[in-house]
């Protein structure tokens, strides 16, 4: 309980008594010189009385047990005066909280007093209010319920209905009541009292008073709220009347309604009760007790409640010390202060000291509960928040995590706090821009919140995060009823000037600006803003709207009011969390928009250097801790802000147009900035890659890879279990949800010591984890003579001005050229989608489907027209400066689909023959190789071979697939090098399956996987480059040695990482091209029964196990090179043979026609043998160039066009 006053009745009622006795005595009552047995005992009662009343109990416990032994042998034990040493050594024992010991003292005193006492004596009645206090004590509370009724009863009879001791005894029974929890049935029992009190000492008596404060605090516990408020009301008016203003009664009842007012949600009327308490407690008690911390902790409490977060953070900060010394650092009260200073302080928007908060208390729980208890999810789940909140999203993942592990092993799976892991851990995943895996975890956090109330907090929350991940995947309607949902439950239920209203109506003006709607936007934004002035707390909420109505009107046009709005918020933030603050980055990008658009782009520049240095550092940070933390998978933070990096690019442009002198300066600045932003997987991996060989060829190197490796891994079980948690808990397998979590952990204790290793012996490694800008000196430095950089970057829209893409032409020698492309990024995006359409290839094709040709009438003329037109856009520009160069390009995502040598710089006119033939191809006059970034051309030129021997080929082909009806032997009969049988089996040709799943459970389905169409010819292409490299026959798996189980057995001995050129000719499958094909795999020859080690696919995430060491990797099949999906340029295969080590692949674009795949394949490696000079990229161009000089059908770029080299041409 709150009210902690000293028993009125009971043992202080025996005191009393006494007491008369000890006066009388020393008042001169008579007594013999040579006293009795009897009055010996007498005697020795008072004194022991004397000390129970100093506060000696100990004291008297000796010399009362003395007492007793003596009466019992010269009186009897069933004396009279014996019962009464009796109760006295139960006194002893009792004041020392001994209870048990008391007990049969106390049994003893009353069974002599009512063997010796007539039935209805006072006396038997106080040994059963003796007994009744000790059992309440010990928590027998029956039987002491029956003694209380007793000794009520013999009052009632003896002494009168209305007697104090009858008073006395209601209040006994009362706080038995109390104490088991009948709360209400103690107030009656209290009320009672009460009422005899009044009569009996007077209604303004002390203890009459404060059985009214105890009576509030009763009906308070009973939840009977209706009742105590008006009870204590009466009981703070009654000790106002009477008590002094310092008295700590008086502050108990304050604090007690205070407490009351908070639980009504009336925190602004609790407040004065608080500090009139807390001045009480702190005048009565000290500056150090107890109920000075509670003080300070109830009014933190309303504070924080009223938007006041500051002064809540100084009560708790002033109560925290107090609970430490008085409860201890590890008791459960300072425990619970840690927890309301942090959420305190995050309310303050002062979330590193947040998180100082909560890793201290997620220390103290860890220590005291144990490491996976549910006090510690909920303090890892705080320091989640706090983190994220203070931008460190890498640590904040791993302890979101951890909270939501702990919560499902501890809670029930729809609890409350189990929905709020989720909901975490969405928010999590959506702010770092990944919302195909936010998505999921939101939604099930929402089916936990509405089992638990539509208008909740919660429920809001979960709701609003939700429509923002939709909002982001271009779901725009869908977020808007998902906003509008929650602003009309909320309206409904609390009012439209609800501040949480206010929060929705924002929101919800957001996607109202986004469809398009400004006017509506505009309204719901001055709604919103009309109740927050109305709010002095809510500043920040405030600034948010105007910054609101800052994009409203830069939608209008209304670029210097735009601009006036942000300049005022930036002005706030940073007054209010300081110029560094990451809270100033969104409205710095805002202002620097505002300014390109009213042409002060000198002012934009500034603005947007500041939001991007800001950004960076929080990159950096991010980075730190996502390498120190194994997630690797954390959102850049200058990806995930990009836009802001596009608009300084186009900042950068104008200016230099402004500043012609000053241009060279601007391009290198732009140039850096544009690298920046780049997401691309591949360039990651071969960042990785040029760590490796940082190491060297030793013990170091093979740490790299391992840790490497398992980071992989841990990032992929990690992604599995978080799927699996999000996934309905009625179809989860807790069995595999434990392997997971078992394989995580000793994934992540090796991690650590391969850390501890490489922290000794290699410490530049943390350095070296992920690919930096390079600026112009070094871009050149890793060019050849006779190379020319080309660097494309795509820029998103501000304001008014349109996608827009940017050339970067870095020659080896000379000044570098930068200019903008005349056409929007869109519009070469949609002409590269119109060229690949055009470009079909027939049925006998590698991979799951084949490309259809469009119905264009003049196909041919089309596809000139097109790749003429994309020439005049993309490189016209620097025609003389490419020319004679070898061309190494970084494409931008809108043409990162685009076989740039299918580019025409001069077109046939129309109705020639052989236009194909003719035509100007840019393979003509330039071999090109493609990167995925501009530092890949640093991480390729560190990378050096190991010093094993080596050997020149290793080639995988020819699958034994059967072809959709799945009689197709063609591929049996070419299981070796041999020449080819004739007249072997007829076949009908046939389009590719459509196969309904790739997949059953984990592993392919292999039958589906052997109906793909044979490649038999695939055994002349690989045989033919192993003779041409003299490799031997033994060099090429062939048929049922081209089996998955083969290739991972040749890495796991160590021949494929000697192989220079590695090479698989068979079928390349996209993710998506099949279902249940989630990643990029090569199709290889199926075992009879699916394993996980064989099933057929060798998928990206397996092939990023291999171990490699290839000049070349070979893959010629059809989309290798296809990205992941949201607009990467290069990643899927292409992305796990760099990691694995390779320095240089052959992919393709499309489906490729079999045939010219063989010639093309062939003729490149032919083209390398027969001039050690030609470097792999001139190869390839010779090779195109022999089937365009073949003509007819083999000209159609269909056929030659798809394949590029990516990587390094040398």
């Amino acid at each position: 309980m709150h009210f902690d006053q000293k028993r009125i009745a009971g043992r202080n009622g025996r005191r009393l008594a006494g007491g008369l006795l000890l006066g009388l005595f020393l008042a001169g009552a008579p007594v013999f010189l040579h006293a009795g047995p009897a009055e010996d005992a007498d005697a020795q009662a008072m004194a022991v009385q004397r000390l129970i009343d100093d506060g000696r109990a100990a004291d008297g416990e000796a010399l009362a047990r003395a007492a007793v032994a003596a009466a019992e042998t010269d009186i009897g034990a069933d004396a009279l005066a014996t019962a009464n040493l009796y109760r006295l050594l139960g006194d002893t024992l009792f004041e020392q909280r001994r209870y048990d010991d008391a007990e049969p003292y106390f049994r003893k005193a009353l069974a002599v007093r009512r063997a010796t006492l007539a039935p209805n004596d006072p006396e038997i009645a106080r040994s059963a209010n003796d007994l009744a206090v000790t059992l309440k004590s010990t928590g027998a509370y029956q039987e002491a319920e029956n003694l209380y009724r007793q000794a009520l009863a013999i009052r009632q009879t003896a002494l009168g209905p209305d007697h104090p001791d009858v008073a006395k005894t209601w209040f006994g029974l009362a706080r038995l009541f109390d104490a088991r929890g009948d709360h209400a049935d103690a107030a009656g029992a209290l009320e009672n009292a009460i009422a005899i009190g009044a009569t009996a000492f007077g209604s303004d008596h002390r203890t009459v008073i404060s059985w009214r404060g105890e009576r509030a605090f009763m009906l308070h516990f009973a939840g009977e709220y209706d009742a105590a408020e008006p009870a204590y009301r009466a009981a703070i008016a009654a000790a106002e009347a009477t008590f002094e203003e310092s008295d700590a009664h008086l502050a108990s009842y304050r604090q007690g309604f205070a407490n009351l007012l908070f639980e009504t949600r009336r925190a602004g009327e609790a407040e004065p009760l608080y500090r009139a308490a807390l001045a009480a407690r702190e005048a009565a008690l000290g500056p150090d007790h107890p109920a000075v911390a509670a003080s300070l902790e109830g009014l933190g409490r309303a504070l924080e409640k009223q938007k006041k977060p500051d002064e809540a953070v100084a009560a708790y900060r002033r109560a925290l010390p107090i609970r430490e010394a008085t409860a201890g650092a590890t008791a459960t009260a300072t425990d619970a202060l840690l927890m309301r200073l942090g959420v305190a302080l995050m309310g303050g928007e002062q979330a590193d000291e947040a998180e100082r908060v909560f890793r201290r208390l997620l220390d103290l729980r860890e220590r005291v509960q144990g490491p996976e208890a549910a006090g510690v999810g909920e303090a890892a789940r705080w320091v989640a928040n706090a983190a994220n909140a203070g931008d460190r999203s890498a640590e904040a993942e791993i302890f979101a995590k951890r909270a939501l592990s702990i919560s499902l092993a501890t809670r029930e799976a729809d609890d409350l706090l189990t929905g709020f892991d989720f909901l975490v851990l969405g928010l999590l995943y959506s702010g770092q821009q990944r919302f195909a895996e936010a998505d999921p975890l939101l939604t099930r956090a929402l089916s936990i919140m509405e089992t638990h109330g539509q208008q909740s907090e919660e429920m809001i929350l979960t709701r609003t995060a939700l429509a923002y991940t939709r909002f982001s995947q271009r779901r725009v309607d869908e977020a808007a009823t998902l906003t509008q949902r929650s602003l009309d439950a909320v309206t409904a239920a609390r009012g439209a000037k609800d501040p949480t209203a206010a929060e929705l109506m924002l929101t919800l003006a957001y996607i109202r600006l986004e469809q398009k709607a400004p006017a509506a936007a505009e309204r719901l934004t001055t709604a919103a803003r009309a109740i927050y002035r109305d709010i002095p707390t809510r500043q920040r909420s405030l600034i948010r709207a105007d910054s609101l109505l800052g994009r409203i009107r830069m939608a209008e046009g209304r670029f210097d009011e735009a601009g006036e709005k942000f300049a005022a918020a930036l002005a706030w933030l940073r007054g209010r969390f300081g110029a560094d603050s990451a809270e100033t980055i969104p409205t710095l990008a805002d202002l620097g928009e505002a300014d390109f658009m009213r042409g002060d782009f000198a002012a934009a520049r500034i603005a947007l250097e500041r939001a991007t240095a800001l950004t960076e550092r929080l990159a950096a940070i991010n980075a730190q801790n996502a390498f120190a933390n194994r997630t690797g998978t954390i959102e850049d933070q200058a990806i995930a802000r990009g836009a802001i990096f596009d608009h300084l690019i186009k900042t950068y442009s104008r200016l230099s147009q402004e500043q012609p002198r000053d241009r060279h300066t601007y391009a290198e600045k732009a140039f850096l900035v544009a690298q920046r932003v780049i997401d691309s997987r591949a360039a990651v991996a071969l960042s990785q890659l040029g760590a490796r060989h940082a190491a060297g060829n030793g013990e170091l190197a093979g740490l790299v890879r391992e840790r490497q490796d398992l980071v992989e891994q841990w990032q992929r079980d990690d992604r599995r279990l978080t799927a699996l948690h999000a996934q309905d808990p009625s179809g989860n397998s807790p069995a595999r949800i434990a392997t997971i979590e078992t394989a995580l952990s000793k994934t992540d204790r090796r991690i650590r010591a391969i850390d501890a290793r490489l922290a000794e012996a290699f410490p530049d490694f943390a350095t070296l984890r992920q690919p930096a800008p390079s600026g112009f000196t070094t871009a050149r430095a890793a060019l050849a003579e006779d190379e020319i950089l080309l660097f494309y970057a795509d820029t998103s829209p501000l304001g008014t001005v349109d996608f827009e893409t940017y050339l970067w032409a870095v020659p080896k020698r000379g000044t570098p050229r930068w200019i903008r492309l005349d056409r929007p990024s869109g519009a070469l995006a949609a002409d590269v989608r119109r060229l690949r359409g055009m470009l079909g290839v027939g049925p006998q094709a590698r991979g799951a489907q084949s490309l259809v040709a469009t119905d264009e009438p003049d196909r041919e003329g089309a596809v000139l027209a097109i790749a003429a037109g994309l020439y005049q856009a993309m490189l016209a520009p620097v025609a003389e400066m490419i020319a004679g160069k070898k061309l190494v390009i970084v494409p931008s995502r809108s043409l990162a689909s685009l076989p740039f040598h299918l580019l025409v710089s001069t077109a046939p006119e129309a109705g020639r023959a052989a236009r194909y033939h003719e035509a100007g191809w840019l393979l003509r006059d330039h071999p090109i190789a493609v990167l995925p970034s501009v530092s890949s051309l640093a991480a390729l030129a560190a990378v050096a071979h190991s010093g094993d021997e080596r050997v020149p080929y290793l080639g995988f082909a020819n699958p034994l697939l059967t072809g959709p009806g799945d009689d197709d032997r063609r591929a049996f009969a070419r299981t070796d090098c041999g020449p080819a049988a004739a007249g072997g089996p007829k076949v009908a040709r046939a389009s590719m399956p459509t196969l309904s799943s790739l997949f059953r459970g984990a592993v392919a389905d292999v039958g589906a996987v052997r109906r793909l169409a044979p490649l038999p010819e695939t055994t002349d292409e690989a045989c033919a480059i192993a003779r041409a490299l003299r490799a031997g026959d033994d060099a090429v798996y062939l048929g049922r040695a081209a089996s998955e189980a083969g290739v991972k057995r040749v890495s796991e001995e160590g021949r494929l990482a000697r192989a220079r050129i590695v090479h698989f000719a068979t079928h390349g499958l996209v993710s998506g091209d099949l279902s249940g094909l989630a990643e990029p795999a090569i199709v290889l020859t199926p075992p009879a029964t699916a394993t996980a080690r064989d099933d057929g696919l060798l998928t990206a995430s397996e092939v990023a196990t291999l171990k490699l060491d290839a000049d070349w990797v070979i893959l010629s099949a059809c989309n290798t090179a296809s990205g992941d999906g949201g607009g990467e340029a290069l990643s899927g295969l292409a992305r796990a043979f760099f990691y694995a080590g390779a320095r240089a692949l052959l992919v393709s674009h499309w489906p490729v026609q079999s045939d010219a795949a063989v010639r093309l394949v062939t003729g490149a490696v032919a083209a390398m043998v027969a001039d050690p000079r030609v470097d792999r990229a001139e190869a390839l161009r010779r090779a195109m160039l022999a089937e365009i000089e073949a003509g007819g059908t083999r000209a159609d770029p269909a056929s030659w066009a798809p394949f590029i080299l990516v990587g390094s041409a040398h």
